[in-house]
């Protein structure tokens, strides 16, 4: 028993990874709170995860302020864009939503299908806004061309944010766990596949 309380043991690692994506969840979501600066957490929030799955040590809080300083500027600017994009998506769903009627039900498909594609996008904007100094449409044009060339992987990741976001409705533990652990939890695993791709890529080193 008492290897397992060691410094290195797995158990002790495992606890200190977890209590540090907790601390990286509240800090996204505090720096999230002012909505102009969430291009600039998301940012962070990246960084820091990919970090902590790299195995990378470091504090949380002063790794997190270093990249959303370093990104705020720079990401206010290209975020006020997929805000807009995203803010006219959900008003046009839940206009139609309300909507009856066979048109209704094709609008509702399309602007469906719309929200799908922005969230393909949003999972490598974020990541690439972070890593690379381009613009607002190159980082975005960037974004799409991965997402769909590497089409599997972005629905694998979609597919947890679907999970996450299911768990949180419809089960108290899963809310729970969603409010400590759903941003860094998620941009935690998603580290993991967008390594390999930047990697591939040539945007960042293995």
């Amino acid at each position: 028993m008492e290897g397992v309380f060691r410094f290195d043991s797995r158990l002790y690692r495992t606890v200190e990874k977890l209590v540090n994506l907790v601390k990286l969840n509240f800090l996204w979501i505090l720096f999230s709170l002012p909505v102009v600066t969430v291009g600039a957490a998301n940012c962070a929030l990246h960084e820091t995860a990919d970090r902590l799955a790299s195995g990378v040590e470091g504090y949380i809080g002063s790794t997190f302020w270093e990249a959303f300083r370093k990104n705020l500027k720079r990401a206010v600017l290209q975020t006020l864009p997929m805000l807009a994009a995203g803010m006219a998506i959900c008003a046009d769903f839940f206009f139609w939503k309300q909507m009856t009627g066979t048109f209704a039900e094709v609008m509702k498909g399309l602007v469906m299908a719309l929200g799908a594609v922005y969230l393909f996008l949003s999972v490598y904007f974020y990541p690439l806004l972070d890593r690379m100094d381009t613009g607002f449409w190159v980082t975005l044009r960037n974004a799409g061309l991965l997402a769909f060339k590497y089409l599997p992987r972005t629905l694998y990741m979609v597919l947890w944010i679907g999970i996450v976001w299911i768990a949180g409705k419809i089960w108290a533990a899963g809310l729970l766990l969603t409010l400590l652990l759903g941003g860094s939890g998620l941009a935690f695993f998603h580290s993991m596949v967008l390594r390999k791709i930047f990697v591939k890529e040539g945007i960042c080193e293995e």
